[in-house]
């Protein structure tokens, strides 16, 4: 079985994120078996943000029969257990956001119905968040582009993705906050196997963490110091 784990970085702040992260998810590739891809070319240039990076990922769903995805803000324990092992063939797996967000999730589903020509969809009951994401081909149709570029007002990407998945009726597998530990997720972060750093800005997200004088990347080099102390103690 061919399996890809996909992420992508642009600009700056990302990138000092992924020369500590990738490494994480580039050792974590090696141990189950599966190729490891690092987008850095833009497809989908302003007015779309970075965000929108994500459907590149059409052209991996389609030539692996797996293919996983993390964000960029993502660090990986060292025994994290195998996704791919984990989530069954034809579910998508992610973590299920809409019981701790602070969203209407409803409102995207009707909103993204509202604009898009290719119909109405219902809500599923859930809303999960795209920062890691397991998939195989049966969910090539998540990846075609969306009739404009949003931003936060309908949560760029993740609506989109999510509409489309509410609009095709797909299977979910709910990988729990252990494999996409957020800041609005319950239990101690550190307890996860994935961390998932996002909105870890501005005062916002784990920002209460960052070491003195330090910021984003120093909190994820912390976490990165005390799994291994932990897992040699």
């Amino acid at each position: 079985m061919k399996k890809a784990i996909v992420s992508g970085a642009f600009g700056g702040r990302y990138l000092r994120m992924a020369a500590v992260t990738f490494p994480t998810m580039q050792e974590y590739a090696k141990r189950i078996g599966a190729e490891f891809h690092a987008l850095d070319k833009r497809a989908y240039p302003e007015p779309a943000t970075p965000h929108w990076e994500k459907l590149q990922l059409r052209r991996f769903v389609e030539s692996y029969d797996r293919t996983l995805w993390f964000d960029a803000d993502i660090a990986v324990r060292d025994d994290t257990p195998d996704l791919f092992e984990i989530v069954p063939a034809g579910k998508l797996g992610a973590w299920d956001e809409a019981p701790f967000g602070p969203w209407d999730y409803p409102s995207f589903i009707s909103r993204w119905s509202a604009i898009s020509d290719l119909g109405r969809a219902d809500y599923p009951g859930l809303h999960f968040n795209t920062g890691v994401m397991v998939f195989d081909r049966s969910h090539l149709p998540l990846f075609q582009d969306p009739p404009s570029f949003p931003g936060y007002d309908l949560l760029w990407d993740q609506g989109w993705i999510n509409y489309l998945f509410a609009l095709r009726r797909m299977s979910f597998f709910e990988i729990t906050p252990r494999f996409n530990h957020m800041f609005i997720a319950p239990g101690e972060r550190r307890e996860s196997y994935i961390i998932h750093y996002c909105g870890t800005v501005n005062g916002s997200g784990y920002a209460r963490h960052i070491p003195p004088g330090g910021d984003y990347v120093d909190l994820i080099k912390a976490d990165l110091v005390a799994w291994a102390a932990r897992r040699s103690a």
